[in-house]
């Protein structure tokens, strides 16, 4: 197992190239990690202890409190370990190792009789989780939904490289319209917004072909998960914020597969790409090991400098390989630096305040975060980060600024 520098500046290229507009799959390692701690108060106790035989979408991992949803085999075999080790946070949690025996070997279904009767119940009980990382069927789970006026899909994501929104516009407009229609059903007074960015020019051809009563936006920014506010207001202008609801097209896939399968989803479409930024689309099951990605593209550990994971502006640097593959993960890039990219201390020049969109002061919340001053981090308004990642794009000393306040976030904050 190889340690990263969690801190080392991420830049990125203009451009990443999609090679191929297949879905390849990476097939999963020998051990598949499986973290019962994540962010966003994610927290589970073992379920099961180290000798057991385990099968796939066998619950691992019972959640602590109602905050929290259980973790699940993706495969069967034997647990082999329980111990601590990275997180997409950077931080050590603790850990189920599963040995995995090749058989996949699934837990005979438990289906209710009337599975389809509550969208929320359906969901909740497959534990899935939205691009946030958190439970996707809080959103749904409300006294009058009557109340909602409209959903927004964002197709405008803020991590350019990931490649996966064409391929799900090409390939699954059938499935996203499906789900679609099992939201409509809950938010009957819902108006339906597709919103996608000028610049990416996503043929979505096949959305409007099949459904009529839709409304589609093209406007000329790009969203983060922590920049719902921002994507309301471009989308509808003023308007009563709680009576929106923010979706994204994998968690309309996931809800369409729960619904279709009557399985928890186990496996992520992921874009990923090589030191030659070179992209492509991969089915990985998570659970699956950074490292094993690497071997399975044959890529040498020791040729990269980075790893990152949803978007080399937006996204967490991987402080190790042995990481897994979680809910949520939409890219992995690996990067090769240039020559001069190191890490260099800051000049002052002011760039990471003049490009934040919440007029933050990202080099003194690093600072603080690393110090773990939790008093000035929110003195400066470090929970307010939307976590666009500018501020380490644009800094001149390379300093991966965005990087330290996440993770000052999750020591701190949360």
């Amino acid at each position: 197992m190889a340690i990263m520098e969690l801190f080392s500046n991420i830049k990125s290229p203009k451009k990443f190239r999609l090679i191929s507009d297949s879905l390849y799959e990476i097939k999963p390692g020998n051990e598949m990690y499986y973290n019962l701690v994540s962010s966003h108060g994610n927290v589970c106790t073992p379920a099961v202890k180290i000798g057991d035989e385990v099968k796939v979408f066998q619950v691992i991992g019972e959640p602590k409190d109602e905050k929290s949803t259980p973790v699940i085999s993706t495969v069967s075999g034997k647990v082999i370990k329980v111990m601590d080790s990275f997180n997409n946070e950077g931080l050590k949690v603790p850990t189920i190792v599963v040995e995995n025996d090749k058989q996949y070997s699934k837990l005979e279904k438990d289906i209710p009789k009337e599975l389809n009767q509550d969208f929320v119940d359906v969901i909740k009980k497959y534990a899935l989780l939205d691009g946030e990382g958190k439970m996707l069927y809080k959103k749904y789970e409300l006294n009058k939904p009557e109340n909602i006026t409209n959903i927004i899909i964002n197709a405008a994501k803020w991590d350019k490289n990931s490649l996966v929104i064409p391929y799900l516009l090409n390939e699954k407009s059938m499935e996203i319209m499906e789900a679609i229609n099992m939201i409509k059903s809950i938010f009957v007074n819902a108006s339906i917004f597709f919103v996608f960015n000028k610049q990416d020019n996503y043929d979505y051809s096949k959305l409007k072909s099949i459904e009529k009563d839709i409304n589609f936006k093209v406007i000329s920014q790009a969203y983060s998960n922590f920049m719902n506010n921002l994507l309301i207001q471009d989308t509808l202008g003023n308007c009563e914020k709680d009576k929106v609801i923010i979706e994204d097209l994998k968690d309309l896939i996931s809800i369409y597969h729960c619904f279709k399968s009557k399985e928890p989803v186990i496996e992520e479409i992921i874009s990923i790409t090589d030191c030659s930024m070179n992209t492509n689309n991969y089915k990985v099951l998570t659970g699956t090991k950074v490292s094993d990605i690497l071997d399975a593209l044959k890529i040498n550990e020791a040729d990269v400098d980075k790893i990152v994971k949803n978007g080399v502006i937006t996204g967490q640097a991987v402080i190790s390989s042995d990481v897994p593959v979680i809910q949520g993960t939409d890219s992995i890039a690996f990067i090769k630096y240039e020559k001069g990219q190191a890490e260099r201390g800051c000049i002052r020049c002011g760039e990471c305040a003049r490009v934040c969109p919440v007029n933050l002061y990202p080099v003194k919340l690093a600072k603080y975060a690393q110090l773990k001053d939790s008093e000035e981090f929110k003195k400066y308004k470090g929970e307010l980060c939307v976590e666009c990642g500018l501020c380490s794009y644009v800094c001149p000393s390379r300093i991966n600024l965005a990087s330290k306040i996440i993770l000052g976030k999750n020591l701190i904050v949360k």
